[in-house]
């Protein structure tokens, strides 16, 4: 086990954000946080990188809190967070400098990575200067250079368009198979989750709640035509549209 969600709970004065979630994340399992709006998934997630503390329950990582200032925690956030006003090296560059990392190693891993992302020839370049889709490769890259155990991924890809975002979707399974990271994502779609995860976490209206825990027992790669593919997409939808109802969602969202 890689990573222990344990009757996590948190409140922000009255309102209660988390109710006791629970679950756990095998090492190298790709596994999707999803549910309606406001059920507090991204909160959950900042907990489990150690950027907020629970009001009740724990986080272990190999048994043990996680701390993103030992490297532990990769973070990929739904904007690429780049720092503007570094090249893409740079920016893959900086967390491997804070580390005090030697330079002729830091080279190599940032040439290693942005070969590894499909930026080989934009090392150079400006975040302003690429696509969206560019932009969250080099945030991806710059999450992965210095090592970290588990990547956690908060809606990478929503401000994408649905061509590059599929794209990018096989991408990271690529990625993520050469890299055998152990990966926590965030998503609203149901789509985006049976493509890419091992397991989808599904959790209920604020307070949010764990509401299923469903295997995606298919090979990869996947075929979204697939009739497997559409049923459990089918399971999903119904477990998550009388949460949706609760709070006014959109179906067509997910």
């Amino acid at each position: 086990m890689a990573l222990s969600v344990e009757n996590v709970s948190l409140k922000y004065g009255e309102l209660r954000v988390l109710d006791n979630v629970t679950f756990e994340v095998n090492e190298q399992e790709f596994v999707c946080l999803t549910g309606p709006s406001g059920c507090g998934k991204t909160t959950l997630l900042k907990i489990i990188a150690g950027l907020i503390t629970p009001d009740s329950g724990r986080v272990l990582l190999y048994g043990r809190p996680p701390s993103v200032e030992h490297g532990e925690i990769g973070f990929v956030f739904q904007e690429d967070a780049l720092f503007p006003w570094l090249t893409v090296k740079k920016n893959i560059a900086f967390g491997l400098e804070i580390q005090k990392v030697p330079r002729e190693e830091i080279n190599k891993k940032v040439e290693a990575y942005l070969e590894l992302v499909g930026l080989k020839s934009f090392g150079n370049y400006y975040p302003q200067q690429l696509s969206g889709g560019m932009r969250q490769r080099a945030g991806l890259a710059r999450a992965l250079a210095y090592g970290p155990k588990v990547l956690l991924m908060d809606e990478p890809f929503s401000s994408l368009d649905a061509q590059t975002r599929n794209e990018l979707q096989k991408e990271l399974l690529r990625i993520w198979s050469k890299e055998q990271k152990t990966v926590v994502m965030v998503t609203h779609s149901i789509d985006e989750a049976v493509f890419l995860a091992d397991r989808v976490v599904v959790l209920t209206r604020r307070p949010g709640r764990l509401k299923a825990d469903v295997p995606i027992e298919m090979p990869r790669p996947r075929e979204r035509t697939e009739p497997q593919f559409n049923k459990i997409r089918q399971q999903l939808l119904k477990m998550i549209e009388p949460e949706l109802r609760e709070v006014g969602g959109n179906k067509e969202a997910y």
